[in-house]
């Protein structure tokens, strides 16, 4: 069983959900994200080793589980297909209907 890499991710709320709390309280306990891990390991902080074998843990255990029947039960049965956010009339580049700039520049606006 290979990993997949092309087109656009399936919309899985199930397991996004589980997976997005699972890695919140990892992050609560730790006290790291997977980046300042790296980061506190060059200033010397032993707690890091912890949670780097905590995240490399976590990531072994989906790598075994993703094989298994659970795993594949989880990645293809609830998978609900690729989230649909162009409108049916739309034509691409035009996201929700409008245009790329313009909706940079909301964005823009809005945060300023």
């Amino acid at each position: 069983m290979g990993m997949h890499w092309g087109g656009p991710k399936g919309l899985t709320p199930v397991t996004d959900i589980v997976g997005g709390a699972l890695f919140g309280i990892g992050l609560a306990i730790s006290g790291y994200f997977p980046g300042s891990i790296w980061m506190a390991l060059g200033e010397g902080r032993r707690d890091a080793v912890f949670a780097l074998a905590g995240a490399i843990l976590g990531a072994a255990t989906w790598t075994a589980l993703y094989q298994t029947p659970v795993g594949l039960w989880m990645h293809n049965v609830i998978d609900l297909g690729p989230p649909k956010i162009l409108l049916w009339n739309a034509k691409p580049p035009y996201i929700m209907g409008i245009s790329p700039p313009l909706a940079l520049f909301g964005i823009a606006w809005s945060t300023a």
